[in-house]
């Protein structure tokens, strides 16, 4: 009986923890379940494990995971799981193997089918091109390209072992190379978007919002190491990309600017960039719903301050991210969603992914071409990328303790 109440705890912790899920929360849920189950336990998460530990002390589980992939449909599905559970703890052998099945189904929900993760990259990365001006037919054939073919390796790659670092690399680079073609097509204006768009959906937000609000909590130790983790995930695209763009003679240009498209179109392909994450984050259709519609009226409300009222890119990503972390930390909490999925898939197309990696190439032409012209575009991109990065940090770990401690004094 306890074997089986100690499967059912493990099932939980790993899936949470290793599906995307906030640490806290994680932690909250699995210790709730120990004292449903009559099995009370202290949940001690770290990076590659996590360990279960009777109250007393003396004895202890551990449980090997790996969070690297999110999931949102398994966490969700596990939430729903326990919540099902009597707060008495008084659970027969019946419930608990019902309980056990329903954990277990939970943990093996698929991802999305290749066709629709394929399609959610080419929509996401034409969001991102829409939001950034593109307007050559010519460069989205090539976006979709590579966004398409970049799904496609990221996926077979994952069935044969290779980490996500390596298959963000591997994308990034592809995505290099058609950005290198789209140049030499005489496109120079867009070839910086055929290559930074499809890289830019790589970039691995759940991993840097968990971590940040874990660094901000009581969970230190995995928040620098979901820190760290994508952090390297962003060097493999950034370098990726960089080598894509030597490989076939071509560079990003370190002046270059970006077209303001029309309020609508904005806010329009914001909520399609959010709606290929939901997709990516395998998120159920009725969740999808909160961050595509917060993500689509957010840049909305960025574009009028930055456009109508003047306000500098900065405070305008700062504001978005207050808002979007007031509302989706209210829904999360409702609706036992994961904060870190429905949250970066609302804010995705505010990520400055554009300002870090022509900052990267830059470094790169410098060696080459050293110039107080590249030195300065390389200046201005980094500390725009690193500016806009703390502030839409800052915006949402504000809005979402403001939201959790509200919660908690209102209970």
């Amino acid at each position: 009986m306890r074997d089986e109440r100690m499967r059912a705890l493990a099932t939980a912790a790993r899936t949470l923890v290793g599906y995307g899920h906030l640490t806290s929360e994680a932690i909250s849920a699995v210790e709730s379940l120990s004292a449903r189950l009559g099995l009370p336990v202290r949940c001690i998460v770290e990076w590659n494990r996590v360990v279960l530990v009777d109250i007393d002390g003396r004895a202890h589980t551990t449980v090997h995971v790996r969070p690297e992939a999110i999931n949102m449909a398994r966490v969700n599905a596990t939430l729903r799981a326990i919540d099902s559970l009597p707060a008495s703890g008084d659970i027969g052998d019946r419930e608990l193997a019902r309980l056990n099945s329903r954990l277990d189904e939970a943990a093996s929900i698929s991802h999305a089918p290749l066709w629709l993760f394929v399609l959610a990259c080419i929509a996401g990365a034409w969001g991102l091109a829409l939001i950034y001006g593109a307007r050559s037919p010519l460069s989205y054939l090539l976006i979709a390209l590579a966004a398409g073919i970049g799904g496609c390796m990221r996926r077979w790659l994952g069935a044969h072992g290779i980490a996500v670092p390596g298959q963000a690399l591997a994308a990034a680079m592809l995505a290099g190379i058609l950005g290198g073609v789209a140049d030499h097509l005489g496109i120079a204006s867009a070839a910086r978007l055929v290559a930074v768009c499809p890289a830019m959906i790589l970039v691995p937000g759940p991993h840097l919002i968990n971590g940040a609000l874990d660094v901000t909590g009581k969970n230190v130790t995995v928040g620098w190491h979901r820190l760290v983790y994508g952090g390297i995930i962003l060097a493999a695209i950034s370098g990726g990309l960089v080598v894509g763009l030597l490989l076939v003679g071509s560079d990003l240009p370190v002046t270059a600017g970006a077209r303001t498209p029309s309020l609508w179109v904005d806010a329009l392909a914001a909520a399609l960039a959010a709606m290929a994450f939901s997709v990516y984050f395998s998120m159920p259709l009725t969740q999808a719903a909160w961050p595509i519609l917060v993500g689509g009226l957010i840049h909305a409300g960025r574009w009028i301050l930055m456009v109508s009222c003047g306000v500098n890119v900065i405070n305008a990503d700062l504001a978005a991210c207050i808002v979007a972390g007031l509302v989706l930390s209210a829904v999360a909490h409702r609706k036992r969603l994961s904060f870190a999925g429905v949250g970066f898939a609302a804010i995705v197309a505010l990520v400055p992914g554009i300002y870090l990696f022509r900052a990267v190439a830059g470094m790169v032409q410098l060696t080459a071409r050293p110039s107080t012209v590249v030195v300065v575009g390389i200046a201005q991109d980094f500390s725009t990328a690193l500016l806009i990065l703390a502030a839409m940090t800052f915006g949402l770990i504000l809005s979402h303790g403001f939201i959790t401690r509200w919660r908690s004094a209102v209970r």
